[in-house]
């Protein structure tokens, strides 16, 4: 796999170690370092090991404070550790460059370190002469890479991509839902995805808000609760925004259907967007996690969604404005808007279904060892799912 950066010189590193070891009194660290300075040289460590390695030398380092060439080793080896913590982000650069690139030949492109969430990940801005910046987000699968050595162990130890998941990014693209995103890798395992932002677009940038955001502007929400924002009365539920009303049910339905978690509990994984009035126009769900195992089946869905219960940690949720639409209102009323909203998207949502399945099973093509057998049993599972919800939205 190629990488950018090589400016670490490892074999000199470990001759450094070795030569500084022969100044230890004590046999036992001396011999130790020695021994560190082999693994460091051995083809097999990865970076993961070595940080590790190096990070037990800078220990042992520290009762040698004022041993001569103490202070240089000790600043090569921290050098060598900021080296390979650096290493995930520099591959995926190097891979996300390579592909915008392919997209803006005569782009300038630029990094910056995304803020939020646990896997690894990063912020590319395309700059283009006479035209607005353009900002994607970049990031590892769900079972890549994470952002941190200190909390995850997976750091260097990705799993193979899930195909779902790119399944249902692709799903949210073409049904209108999500955004523009695109897909880079080397194999199955460094794979990354890349989305552009949802406030960008060909004529420059729109504004778009956070739940967050929304529910602290009466402007955008339509109603303000006060303070607390301890509980909506069924009495306002006509004040609040349509958009944010619709918004909640449909986010509902989806997530039940695609057995999504952590998108309406998570107000960084959706967004509203604005038109040129400062108006609510539509939402974009950005982020999401596909959950482990099915914990229900199509013809309980309905009823799931109906009680506001099931495996959405929606028991206990403690907003008072999206609880409401997704919980405690009128079930009527909530039949009511679900078909409303949702039926006439069927056509649009089961054409967009096809349309990633076969986007994202064409990709075996490209990485033969991608196993697709999961991909399929879950387009089938999909499939029923919108199957139950249709009938039932259509029995009176």
């Amino acid at each position: 796999m190629p990488f950018v950066c090589a400016d670490i010189d490892l074999h000199a590193l470990a001759e450094q170690i070795r030569v500084f070891s022969t100044q230890i009194e004590n046999s036992k660290v001396a011999t130790a370092l020695k021994a560190d300075a082999d693994r460091l040289e051995m083809p097999s460590s990865n970076p993961r090991e070595q940080i590790y390695i190096i990070e037990d030398i800078l220990q042992k380092l520290d009762n040698y404070k004022k041993k001569e060439g103490a202070l240089d080793l000790r600043v090569g080896c921290i050098r060598a550790e900021t080296y390979f913590q650096e290493i995930p982000y520099e591959l995926l650069r190097q891979k996300v460059r390579e592909y915008l690139l392919e997209q803006y030949p005569d782009a300038e492109i630029e990094f910056s370190y995304k803020e939020e969430g646990k896997r690894l990940g990063d912020c590319a801005h395309v700059s283009l002469s006479g035209r607005p910046e353009i900002t994607y987000h970049a990031k590892t699968h769900s079972r890549g890479l994470y952002s941190s050595t200190e909390s995850e162990s997976s750091y260097y130890e990705a799993e193979a991509v899930d195909l779902r998941e790119l399944f249902v990014y692709k799903f949210l693209q073409y049904s209108g839902l999500g955004p523009e995103v695109h897909f880079a890798w080397y194999n199955e395992r460094d794979f990354y995805i890349i989305t552009k932002d949802v406030g960008c677009t060909e004529s420059g940038e729109v504004e778009k808000y956070d739940y967050g955001t929304v529910k602290s502007s009466q402007n955008l929400l339509g109603v303000s609760l006060g303070a607390k924002y301890t509980e909506l009365e069924p009495s306002q539920e006509s004040l609040v925004n349509q958009v944010v009303r619709e918004s909640f049910v449909l986010i509902d339905i989806i997530s039940r259907i695609f057995e999504l978690e952590d998108v309406i509990t998570n107000y960084g994984n959706f967004f509203f967007i604005t038109d040129s009035s400062g108006n609510i126009s539509s939402f974009k769900v950005v982020d999401f996690e596909i959950l482990n195992r099915r914990t229900t089946f199509a013809e309980t869905l309905f009823r799931g969604f109906l009680l506001g219960t099931g495996p959405y940690r929606y028991i206990g949720f403690s907003d008072p404005i999206s609880r409401y639409f997704i919980v405690d209102r009128d079930v009527d009323a909530r039949k009511e808007t679900a078909q409303e909203v949702f039926l006439p998207l069927v056509e649009t949502f089961t054409r967009a279904i096809e349309r990633s399945f076969q986007n994202i099973l064409s990709l075996q093509t490209e990485i033969p060892t991608l196993d697709v057998e999961p991909l399929k049993e879950y387009h089938q599972e999909i499939q029923d799912n919108m199957s139950a919800f249709v009938k039932n939205l259509q029995t009176p």
